[in-house]
């Protein structure tokens, strides 16, 4: 009898690319999934999903996080189109689109109502909208209970992750299972 075992399989690593396997939605067939290659260091949230430290519960609930900081800081920005014959004037792109007020009104509502308080609104911010790495948070938070050096990073694991399932619980979300999957 063989059993099946789930293994992580990293393909290649350098310092800023370890590409590993992971699953998306397939545009294509409702509700089948493709296996993909990916960079899991592109951003924390993937890399510590990788890593087994966060749930997927965790992780979706930080990537709701991001997609919605990075709506609310870029706002109306748009690219340039080098099509067009370049004219002096024009109108200015939108300040602020209601696709960005309502990300802001939804970043507030957590920074006010989820239960993470000051420094996991804060923790969130720096790790999954502005995708800053365990170390360099803990240098910015160094002042606030925050020790130093390697400790330092274990203790912003460990806020995010509850940060995380506070905002879960805040965002509605249900998480069953032993891992939460």
């Amino acid at each position: 009898m063989s059993r099946k075992r789930k293994v992580q399989i990293t393909l290649a690593t350098s310092r800023h690319i370890e590409l590993g396997e992971g699953l998306v939605d397939d545009p294509y067939e409702k509700g089948a999934k493709l296996r993909v290659i990916k960079n899991v260091r592109e951003h924390p949230v993937s890399h510590l999903l990788a890593r087994g430290i966060l749930s997927d519960s965790q992780a979706i609930a930080g990537e709701t996080f991001r997609s919605n900081y990075e709506r609310a800081v870029l706002g109306a920005s748009r690219a340039i189109d080098y099509t067009k014959e370049r004219v002096d004037g024009g109108l200015p792109a939108e300040p602020l689109s209601e696709a960005a007020q309502r990300a802001t009104q939804w970043l507030n509502d957590v920074a006010r109502h989820s239960g993470c308080g000051q420094i996991g609104y804060t923790i969130l911010t720096h790790v999954c909208g502005e995708g800053i790495g365990m170390e360099a948070t803990a240098k910015i938070l160094r002042g606030s209970g925050c020790p130093g050096g390697r400790a330092g990073a274990g203790w912003v694991q460990a806020y995010l992750v509850d940060s995380l399932e506070r905002l879960i619980h805040h965002l509605g979300m249900e998480a069953v299972g032993r891992r939460r999957r």
